[in-house]
């Protein structure tokens, strides 16, 4: 049970597979409601509904990312003093600082442990807790069905490369997000390799193969590499999250 007054929560994550886990680790490990939304947009109308006692909010999302969705929560009398937690995998000190500026009251780096978050959101509220979530057999078949599409994932993923090789309408926007989606996901459910080689790969795509370029051999070579390391580790054996 919560031991801070928090009792409404809401995730704001554009990640189905986050929102997921995040949910169930919350409902399993805290005495929470919890309820989630995919956008910014969906935030700022839901959140003054839902009337949370604070705010899971995602930095990177397409359309509306968290600051911006934060800004809008802050123009809401009815929210603007709601506290917010940033999710993110930009946790360098003056990022960090960044988003406290903002008027988030905590940072929590993505990929987080889902076994670790009740604590760490009890931290942040009250500075003090030894909450864990439990063991739960549920918990466990997410872990398991996630593992059981990650190869699925990663060969998409490949997939989506020799597309953009042969220069397919929209080969690229789809291996952006993929990419971003598997670099913020897998950690999360326990494969921080995958995570780590997919964060390598997104920022090195972010930087360099921004949508509508087209790649140059020096790219082709690097991202072929980079998902050569991502196949090796999706076939590595799942981290424990205890």
């Amino acid at each position: 049970m919560s031991r801070t007054g928090l009792h409404r929560i809401l995730i704001v994550d554009d990640e189905p597979d986050i929102l997921t886990v995040t949910r169930m680790t919350l409902c399993a490990g805290g005495d929470y409601e919890v309820e989630t939304c995919q956008s910014g947009g969906e935030a700022l109308v839901l959140a003054p509904q839902f009337e949370p006692d604070l705010i899971l909010l995602d930095v990177m999302m397409p359309e509306m990312d968290g600051p911006t969705t934060l800004k809008g929560l802050r123009a809401d009398s009815r929210t603007a003093t709601t506290p917010v937690v940033f999710m993110t995998a930009k946790t360098m000190r003056h990022e960090i600082e960044r988003y406290l500026d903002l008027g988030a009251v905590g940072v929590i780096p993505k990929p987080y442990n889902p076994r670790t978050l009740v604590e760490e959101l009890e931290r942040i509220a009250s500075g003090a807790s030894n909450l864990r979530p439990s063991e739960d057999s549920e918990m466990t078949s997410l872990l398991d069905a996630y593992a059981a599409r990650l190869p699925e994932q990663v060969q998409e993923i490949r997939d989506l490369w020799s597309g953009v090789e042969r220069g397919i309408d929209g080969a690229m926007e789809r291996f952006h997000r993929l990419v971003h989606r598997i670099a913020g996901t897998a950690g999360t459910y326990g494969f921080a390799a995958v995570s780590e080689v997919g964060g390598r790969l997104e920022e090195y795509v972010y930087e360099h193969l921004p949508i509508g370029s087209e790649p140059t051999p020096k790219s082709r070579e690097q991202v072929a590499r980079l998902i050569d390391e991502l196949v090796k580790a999706a076939s590595a054996p799942r981290s424990s999250l205890s």
